[in-house]
């Protein structure tokens, strides 16, 4: 428990306590009771995120004061969906995605190149 402590994880021995305990109590509701299917979106994946301490404090006081209290994880999917990580994250993959075309596009032009190649040494212009 101290090592949590010692790396800034919790504040204190009882806050670990507390974030334990809630988790535990949250996991044995959820395994106890399923929620009906139909407040219950089945299109959602369920992902763990690893944060820093600042960062989840940040984005609780963002869940509190300016998503009207809503649960974190619902407030970090929105921020993930609509904010300006979506945005990034689009361009990057959208970058991927047309590195990865002009790639194929070298390789197959670099094919043509060795297949005319081959073809002026059959011919006899070209010899190795």
């Amino acid at each position: 428990m101290d090592s949590f402590v010692a790396d800034g994880e919790f504040r204190s021995r009882s806050e670990l306590m507390r974030a334990a305990l809630r988790e535990f109590l949250r996991a044995r509701a959820a395994s106890v009771a399923t929620p009906p299917s139909a407040s219950r979106p089945t299109d959602l994946v369920e992902v763990p995120v690893r944060l820093r301490v600042a960062e989840v404090e940040t984005f609780r006081d963002f869940a509190s004061q300016v998503a009207n209290g809503r649960a974190l994880g619902d407030v970090l999917a929105d921020l993930v969906r609509r904010g300006e990580l979506e945005l990034k994250v689009s361009e990057l993959v959208e970058r991927a995605r047309r590195a990865r075309r002009e790639d194929e596009q070298a390789r197959e032009r670099l094919g043509e190149l060795a297949r005319s190649g081959e073809d002026l040494e059959r011919r006899g212009v070209v010899g190795r």
